[in-house]
């Protein structure tokens, strides 16, 4: 562990001037996770319409639900994102570290430098399988969740009525206002 640390510690962080080409990044919050993710803004908008597709085929009926569903879109979203990594990783050699390979036939040179790449650094590829593994598990259990509340009946409004009441009367704290969204200004004397 301590070479590992060691190892990270020595990577420079690049301090370059900002390319023209670079993509612009956007943070915000998330609205069901209430958590703050970077994306560039094409993965942002593409991720937030295959989000809204997982909400409107599964049509959460509350929080909890909306939140199951949120996760279903995001660990489908990440395993998508692992497929097109590993193929990146395939198609990077092809055009970088082995770009001299040659065959007879495309088809076996493209063959070639996907073994090689295997073979160089097969514990990246090992390391691809078991986040893909983890992340198949976590979607199937999220799913049986999901569809095990969604077969339950709701209950009736009338029912839970007293229940909202003392909800919205109950006085929240300001870090749990603050994380909803609205600007929390304190008074001076709770302040100091």
């Amino acid at each position: 562990m301590k070479n590992r640390k060691s190892r990270l510690l020595r990577i420079p962080y690049p301090r370059k001037a900002p390319s023209p080409n670079k993509p612009k990044l956007q943070a915000g919050r998330d609205k069901t996770t209430a958590q703050v993710a970077i994306m560039s803004e094409h993965d942002r908008a593409a991720h937030g319409a295959f989000v809204q597709a997982f909400v409107s085929d599964y049509r959460p009926r509350n929080t909890f639900e909306r939140q199951l569903v949120r996760r279903l879109a995001d660990y489908n979203w990440r395993l998508n994102r692992l497929e097109a990594l590993e193929e990146n990783i395939f198609a990077w050699a092809q055009s970088g570290p082995y770009v001299d390979i040659r065959a007879d036939h495309p088809q076996i040179q493209h063959a070639m430098v996907q073994t090689q790449t295997f073979i160089d650094d097969p514990q990246l590829f090992g390391l691809l399988s078991l986040y893909e593994r983890r992340l198949t598990q976590n979607l199937e259990a999220n799913l049986k969740m999901l569809l095990k509340l969604q077969s339950l009946p709701m209950p009736n409004r009338e029912q839970n009525e007293p229940i909202a009441e003392a909800v919205q009367t109950a006085e929240v704290p300001e870090i749990a206002r603050a994380a909803s969204g609205e600007l929390v200004l304190q008074e001076a004397e709770k302040a100091a």
